[in-house]
């Protein structure tokens, strides 16, 4: 696959995810970063005082381990958040073959995530986890 098709490929994961959260009543952004030198995730939803940054991978693999290496800003845009005492949550967002979403959670030493269409969070199980997480902030 050409780079070009690839970066395509992204983006169109990436604007297809905030389209489902805004479908889900979750306001988001994608954030067009590339090469900016900035670390900042693919994709911001903001709900109830808390940042929820995504850095967003497309598969076409059945199963697939992304190393620190591939979502690295996502970690320094966490690090910097929890710097800066912001209220932020990380998550790499995976789509696989078939548009099927899975989310796993990262923190500041997660060096690892192996993933599969069975393992992370489904889509409404994050929104869930969202909207409960805004609830308990506030209560």
């Amino acid at each position: 696959m050409s780079i070009t098709s690839r970066k395509k490929r992204g983006f169109n994961s990436e604007r297809e995810l905030v389209e489902r959260f805004r479908e889900m009543g979750l306001w988001g952004i994608r954030i067009p970063a590339s090469g900016v030198g900035t670390p900042i995730p693919d994709v911001l939803i903001f709900h109830n005082g808390v940042i929820y940054g995504f850095e967003v991978k497309s598969t076409n693999k059945s199963n697939v381990t992304y190393y620190l290496k591939d979502f690295d800003n996502l970690v320094d845009w966490f690090k910097h958040m929890r710097e800066e005492n912001f209220n932020a949550s990380a998550w790499l967002a995976v789509r696989f073959r078939g548009g099927t979403w899975r989310f796993y959670n990262v923190d500041l030493e997660t060096a690892k995530v192996e993933c599969n269409p069975n393992t992370g969070l489904a889509l409404v199980d994050l929104s869930r986890e969202i909207r409960e997480k805004g609830r308990k902030l506030f209560t």
